[in-house]
């Protein structure tokens, strides 16, 4: 027994220490298990916690996005209202706009006014509303104080699509019309690049308008996408071919060919030397030509205009322009594009830019000093301007007159030639994108932008702006962001400063 109780005491002792070494090895493998999954765990928390913020921060942001552009429709329609007003204290003429798109755009007569030669009746007492670089909305004086003490700045941009040329023209039912207007969006799409990279030529321009133009027509090979007509119903051609007109220029990427640098530009070169190439975007628009009003004279002794000149010579509806060019708004290549260079030099519309480039600056320099100036002087400086001499903004096209190229004594713009340019011009705008930029104070920066295009309009007496698009989130490379962040840089400065 005794023996047995020796032997025994040993094997227990062997196994216990046996036992311990599994625990200790059982031990190390959850310590290791931990190791793994706690870090794991920590990287899944913080991910879930940016996210939220991030989430947050996007929610703030549209927030401000839609409150700008809310606040930028205000702009807009106060605009509007300004100069009425304007108008109405001068007992509705020589103000703002007197003549404008019913009389300078009429392509029978040779000159504007407000009745012009065809004998068109003035669009109401006041005429219809001048709009122009140098407006509030446009000259970059247009800022925005909202959601900077959270820690964001916000940026308005508002942009004329009355400055640009209407896709649509390309399917008017007036096959010579519509050869004509082809004629002018291969020109415009060979010239807005000239000397630029990723420049045109004629030849592309010419097979991206035919891809185009297939697309638009429903020929879309294998394209699963449904073909959508316009919400009013089928947009039918004068060939009887179904049309699918499109809602944004975005569409026409599926037509192919169209690159993201294509249809919205991009910068090129850095610092000082960095500037924005233009792209479709900035010279072509599908929204412009929202309704078509057909003016009918209320005496019937007053004449039409004679089409004898131009079978689409027309009066103007108030507050619409039918696809006509605000000539105090487009660009330069815009411009261009409506003649060839052999039949209205290009020279010409260059003078006019670098005019109304020089003038802009001369008048927020006037506008500063006369911040403080006496009615008397205001009054003196509006004698000052019925001077027959150039004038910007242009009140009617008529004034497009005293640019030298446009005088009516060169050569190159005739009568008949005027009249049919006058006929493609106005100087009033109606459709307007609306894009606001945000970025955030707090590091890594994160940038937010948004638009909306708006239709406004003025009916009844009562302004409003129609949403045409509501509100949409944009991609950052579709918009020129290069002013905007220098921005962001100065103003982080100071906030973090505290000043």
């Amino acid at each position: 027994m005794d023996r047995t109780c020796k032997t025994g005491a040993p094997e227990r002792r062997r196994a216990r220490r046996r036992e311990r070494g599994v625990v200790l090895i059982l031990a190390l493998f959850v310590i290791a298990i931990l190791l793994v999954i706690v870090p794991q765990f920590r990287f899944s928390a913080r991910i879930e916690r940016e996210l939220a913020f991030n989430e947050v921060e996007n929610l703030q942001m549209e927030a401000l996005a839609r409150a700008a552009i809310m606040r930028a429709k205000a702009a807009l329609l106060v605009d509007l209202e300004d100069d009425r007003s304007q108008e109405d204290a001068l007992g509705g003429e020589d103000g703002p706009g007197s003549g404008g798109a019913a009389g300078g755009g009429g392509a029978a007569s040779a000159g504007g006014g407000a009745t012009g030669a065809a004998g068109a009746p003035p669009q109401g007492p006041a005429g219809p509303h001048v709009d122009s670089l140098d407006e509030v909305w446009a000259n970059g004086e247009f800022t925005l104080q909202i959601g900077e003490e959270a820690g964001f700045r916000t940026k308005v941009v508002i942009t004329d699509e009355d400055s640009k040329l209407n896709l649509l023209l390309l399917f008017a039912e007036d096959e010579p019309y519509r050869r004509e207007w082809r004629q002018r969006f291969e020109r415009l799409l060979d010239i807005m690049r000239d000397g630029e990279p990723d420049d045109l030529s004629l030849s592309e321009a010419n097979e991206l308008l035919d891809r185009i133009g297939k697309w638009m027509e429903g020929d879309r090979r294998d394209d699963q996408i449904d073909k959508a007509p316009l919400a009013s119903g089928d947009w039918q051609r004068v060939l009887g071919r179904s049309m699918h007109a499109p809602l944004s220029l975005a569409e026409l990427c599926l037509a192919g060919g169209i690159r993201p640098s294509l249809l919205h530009g991009f910068a090129v070169g850095e610092d000082e030397q960095r500037k924005w190439i233009p792209g479709l975007a900035q010279v072509l628009t599908v929204w412009s030509n929202v309704e078509y009003v057909e003016v009918k004279p209320a005496d019937s002794s007053i004449t039409r205009p004679d089409n004898a000149n131009d079978a689409r010579a027309r009066q103007e509806a108030p507050g619409v322009n039918n696809g006509r060019i605000n000539v105090n708004t487009a660009p330069v290549w815009v411009l261009k594009s409506l003649y060839s260079d052999d039949e209205l030099p290009y020279s010409a519309w260059d003078r006019y830019v670098e005019f109304r480039t020089e003038r802009l600056g001369e008048i927020k320099r006037e506008r500063e000093e006369l911040a403080d100036a006496t009615d008397r002087d205001k009054s003196e400086r509006r004698e000052e301007e019925e001077a027959d001499e150039p004038i910007y903004p242009l009140k009617n096209i008529d004034d497009l007159r005293r640019i030298e190229g446009f005088s009516a004594a060169s050569s190159s713009i005739p009568p008949e030639k005027w009249n049919k340019l006058a006929s493609f011009l106005t100087v009033e705008s109606n459709v307007f994108t609306i894009t606001v930029m945000i970025g955030s104070h707090a590091l890594p920066r994160r940038y937010y932008v948004a638009r909306s295009v708006v239709w406004r309009r003025a009916k009844g007496g009562e302004p409003s702006c129609i949403p045409i698009v509501p509100f949409e989130r944009v991609a950052m490379s579709s918009v020129d962001m290069t002013a905007f962040v220098e921005e962001m840089e100065e103003w982080s400065d100071s906030y973090s400063s505290g000043d």
